[in-house]
């Protein structure tokens, strides 16, 4: 071929054959995935082979979680064969503080809560650190929430003894002490003497 039509077209061959073997390798792949990913424990779950499986194939560790916790929410029997709540210790390992992160509020407060594995140290630490760390943000959470709302209602409470609070003026002739131009307030002044009288307008 590179005698009769050249390097490039030689290349531009090699590239669609190398294109070809990579299609049929990722066709292979997830075929094989599809079929591991329906296996079914003994409990009628998904296997820790799907599990991981899938973890491989998306890398979304946190959904294997929520799967796990929505059909365990009381977490594993640890004298029963427990695949899939071990292989949940080890993706939280393999997720780590940061990735742990990005696991759902449902998901790590089962695993703290409950059992899911026999013994993993690491895993346990990692799950009470996020754990403890979120707990902390919403007590935070909720403590702005109540300052606020207390501030807000400082605020509203003011405006009403303000808007109550009957305006005085003094009382002598051709005078009176005046509000704020434009309050809003109305005035009432009394004049004394010849062709004096009591004239209110608002200000």
């Amino acid at each position: 071929m590179r005698k009769s039509d050249g390097r490039p077209a030689l290349e531009r061959y090699i590239l669609s054959v190398a294109q070809d073997c990579s299609d049929l390798y990722v066709e292979l792949a997830e075929r094989d995935a599809a079929a591991v990913e329906g296996e079914l424990n003994s409990q009628g779950t998904l296997s820790a082979a799907a599990l991981r499986s899938y973890a491989t194939r998306t890398g979304d560790l946190g959904e294997i979680a929520n799967y796990l916790v929505y059909n365990y929410p009381y977490g594993k029997d640890l004298f029963k064969p427990n695949e899939d709540g071990d292989l949940l210790g080890q993706l939280v390992v393999e997720a780590g503080a940061s990735g742990l992160r990005r696991w759902s509020d449902e998901a790590i407060y089962a695993i703290a809560n409950k059992h899911y594995w026999q013994y993993n140290p690491p895993a346990t630490r990692l799950v009470d650190a996020e754990y403890r760390r979120r707990m902390r943000m919403m007590r935070q959470t909720q403590s702005e929430a109540q300052r606020w709302a207390q501030r807000a209602a400082d605020d509203r409470a003011a405006q009403a003894r303000r808007a109550n609070a009957p305006y005085v003026g003094s009382i002598c002739r051709g005078s009176s002490s005046r509000p704020t131009p434009g309050s809003g307030v109305v005035v009432c002044t009394t004049h004394k003497g010849i062709g004096g009288g009591r004239v209110c307008k608002e200000d």
